[in-house]
């Protein structure tokens, strides 16, 4: 599993946090944990060797724009992840290994302890990304996960207003790419009007006979 500060060191931090206030995880600032729901109780299970099974719901997001990239709940189902498998970002694996049962929390996790440089999907290089995590379950053993598909309307309108949004961001990623072309094409326009019309009176000049 993934190197972390003593966890229990850490849980006693966020449970003495102010709102909104980060607990560095990792010890190096890689992985920074914000409490947004205490657990069910201070001695909740937590994702360790003797229970790697943990079940969550999560939403991930670019840190830098927002951007939502990834989510259970749109999916409908949750997520259940196998701890010290290397299934996981390291961010990941030192997250779970803090979060008790029922503990729903906002995880910074910088790039190193993410994907790195590696581009993956709608997650650029260099990316520092925001998951919202809520802890569902905690075994020490696998099991069946069977959840029913959303089919409510708010569920519906939750999961179309996700698709337009990111949809939306692929479109603004589009045109800034469009601009920026555009941009760099005019400047090497304009660079080669300066030069033709600098050789023009340069010419000129040579060709000007003595009186």
């Amino acid at each position: 599993m993934a190197e972390i500060r003593d966890a229990s060191e850490v849980r006693k931090a966020l449970k003495e946090a102010d709102d909104d206030e980060y607990v560095d995880a990792s010890g190096d600032g890689g992985v920074k944990i914000c409490r947004l729901r205490a657990p069910r109780e201070e001695t909740a299970a937590f994702g360790n060797v003797e229970t790697p099974y943990v079940e969550v719901h999560y939403e991930g997001f670019l840190e830098e724009n927002g951007d939502l990239f990834d989510s259970s709940r749109a999916s409908g189902y949750p997520f259940v992840v196998l701890l010290g498998k290397g299934k996981v970002i390291a961010g990941w694996e030192v997250a779970l290994q803090v979060l008790r049962l029922g503990e729903m929390a906002e995880v910074l996790i910088r790039s190193d302890y993410g994907y790195g440089q590696e581009e993956n999907d709608d997650i650029p290089a260099g990316s520092t990304l925001k998951f919202i995590i809520e802890i569902l379950d905690v075994r020490s053993t696998p099991k069946p996960v069977s959840v029913t598909p959303m089919t409510t309307d708010a569920d519906a309108k939750r999961l179309d207003e996700i698709r337009k949004q990111r949809e939306e961001a692929a479109r603004r990623r589009e045109e800034d790419k469009k601009a920026a072309e555009e941009a760099k094409k005019k400047a090497a326009e304009a660079a080669a009007a300066r030069l033709a019309n600098k050789g023009q009176k340069g010419g000129k000049g040579k060709n000007k006979k003595k009186k």
